[in-house]
């Protein structure tokens, strides 16, 4: 009887090691998909990581890039307005040296005719004095 337990009690233990090997295979099969599902959350999540960064990058490009055409427009605006004053300045010296030209000749012009006058009155003096 002893060796019939000893026989039943070996086969009890073998079924249960077969009916924890035959459980444990399906639970195997759900931590396989388990795993398979958490790894594709792990790449969807590293995908939308991977995203974030890009558009993160791109707009830090795009507002270097704007920043750059602003400085761009800023430089040329100021270029603009120098070339601009520089030519207002030089009509201003012309315009100034004009203005000098034309009071001289208005000088110039007035002494001719004081001469001119003082020379008439002299010789119509000198007239009347031979007349005389």
């Amino acid at each position: 009887m002893k060796r019939n337990i000893a026989v039943c009690a070996v086969i009890f233990a073998n079924l249960m090691f077969a009916a924890g090997v035959m459980a444990a295979d399906p639970l195997q099969k759900t931590d396989d998909v388990l795993n398979k599902s958490a790894a594709t959350v792990d790449k969807a999540a590293k995908k939308k990581a991977d995203a974030k960064a890009k558009a993160t990058d791109v707009k830090a490009k795009a507002g270097q890039k704007e920043a750059d055409v602003k400085a761009k427009a800023a430089k040329k605006e100021a270029d603009v307005k120098d070339k601009a004053k520089a030519k207002t300045d030089a009509v201003k010296a012309k315009k100034q040296k004009v203005e000098g030209k034309v009071d001289a000749t208005k000088k110039k012009k007035d002494a001719v005719t004081k001469d001119a006058k003082d020379l008439k009155e002299g010789t119509m003096k000198d007239m009347q004095d031979m007349k005389k």
